[in-house]
């Protein structure tokens, strides 16, 4: 179920005003009727990720932390179903 609702820029105070603005919007997503499962927290980096952990556990929030290769895996998998060319994706920008 695809959303309509376009990204937004949001400032935070801080890291730990981040990690509370994401926990939120996650719980008011849920009540919303969009499950767990179907959200996503997408980061740089895999150490981005670690006051948004505490947070989520400190709300008793379940989470997956999930590779970059998994999604990667996961883009080609779509790319090839649907037949385009995983040298769209190549990170030198060649083909």
């Amino acid at each position: 179920m695809p959303s309509a609702e376009l990204p937004s820029l949001v400032s935070a105070e801080d890291e730990a005003a981040q990690a509370s603005y994401v926990a939120d919007h996650v719980l008011e997503y849920r009540e919303a009727g969009i499950a767990l499962k179907r959200q996503a927290v997408l980061f740089r980096a895999a150490h981005h990720s670690d006051l948004l952990e505490v947070e989520l556990g400190r709300r008793n929030i379940p989470f997956e932390i999930l590779s970059r290769w998994w999604l990667v895996e996961k883009i080609l998998a779509c790319l090839t179903a649907t037949g385009a060319s995983p040298a769209l994706f190549n990170a030198g920008g060649k083909r």
